[in-house]
């Protein structure tokens, strides 16, 4: 299999990378930030964004990098080329490998609903099968000429995503009544800020928030096992979906947390009781108020804790591991 992404560091690349090995999968990755570097990342903003400026980055860059997908697909001869959202992939390309090298090819686009319009659009009908993990788009993607889409959540790494037990420094600096890991929003800042009132120890790691918060409880981002060590530190997590979510799909919080057999507390996206029972396994909250009032009762209470967590662990690594969504991807595609 050749795996198109950005780039492998505690990303959904890297899991999808895992996963397809742990199934016995010959995996050849081509990323383009390392290709791309030093401009991968705002190119990657750019060209997401913008249809103009992704036409306008073809001679500066992605044209090079696509002709290196090529060069590596011919000689790998792939039988399915798998993209992982995208953006720097021309269909182009997509469509060279169907015709001159005979590969299936298939999209997973974790982003849905952002960029859409801007990029799925664009890119999508080109491929033979297209995964989002937004269980709405099926249709939408069906409505734009995509005949085989699917849905394919997130879900947890047991290798990365565990309970840790600390040491008593790490201990000592995880420790907290409840953490949020996740980039900075004024959402997401009001919230905190109204736990913090309240007298909850809230530790927050992520990018950004040093920028409008100044505190011993911020921190910058975290990702692979320390995220699993953050989570393992707190008593617990607090999931706060970005508004583009909410009633769309589950982020990926939602089965890492769980996989680290945390106390996930989160807010009532629609998709959560699918994959979890809320109030048995998860607790979901509606509003500030109730949220204050749930974390009062489960900070107090460590045997209601565990007694979820555990339920929402075995549940994560029974249902919501990569592995089981990529055997899902394979089974699709044929």
């Amino acid at each position: 299999m050749l795996l198109l992404g950005s780039r492998r560091g505690y990303n959904l690349e890297q899991f999808v990378t895992m996963a397809l090995e742990q199934i016995g999968c010959t995996v050849a990755f081509v990323g383009h930030e390392d290709f791309l570097r030093p401009v991968a990342t705002p190119l990657r903003m750019i060209i997401s964004r913008s249809r103009t400026a992704r036409r306008l980055a073809i001679p500066f860059g992605l044209r090079k990098y696509n002709e290196m997908v090529k060069v590596i697909g011919n000689d790998f001869s792939p039988d399915l080329v798998l993209s992982i959202k995208g953006e720097a992939v021309l269909p182009s390309t997509i469509e060279w490998f169907r015709s001159n090298v005979g590969s299936t090819t298939a999209l997973w686009y974790p982003d849905d609903p952002r960029y859409f319009h801007s990029l799925s659009t664009v890119i999508a009908p080109h491929y033979d099968f297209v995964f989002t993990a937004a269980r709405k788009f099926v249709e939408t993607y069906r409505d734009i000429g995509v005949p085989h889409s699917a849905h394919l959540p997130f879900g947890c790494e047991p290798i990365v995503h565990r309970p840790f037990v600390l040491s008593q420094d790490e201990a000592r600096i995880f420790a907290c009544d409840v953490c949020f890991v996740g980039t900075y929003s004024q959402k997401r800042d009001r919230i905190v800020r109204a736990l913090a009132k309240e007298g909850f120890n809230v530790g927050v790691w992520g990018p950004f928030w040093r920028f409008f918060r100044l505190s011993k409880n911020i921190h910058g981002p975290v990702v692979g096992p320390e995220l699993a060590r953050v989570f393992s530190g707190a008593k617990i997590v607090l999931n706060i979906h970005d508004d583009s979510d909410v009633g769309v799909k589950a982020n990926m919080r939602t089965f890492e947390a769980t996989g680290c057999g945390s106390l996930l507390v989160t807010d009532n996206s629609q998709e959560i009781e699918e994959y979890f029972e809320p109030q048995r396994e998860v607790v979901c909250y509606d509003s500030v108020l109730q949220l204050t009032s749930l974390l009062r009762q489960y900070v107090s209470s460590s045997g209601d804790r565990d007694l979820l967590s555990a339920q929402a662990h075995n549940r994560a690594y029974g249902q919501h591991t990569y592995r089981q969504r990529l055997q899902t991807l394979l089974r699709v595609v044929g």
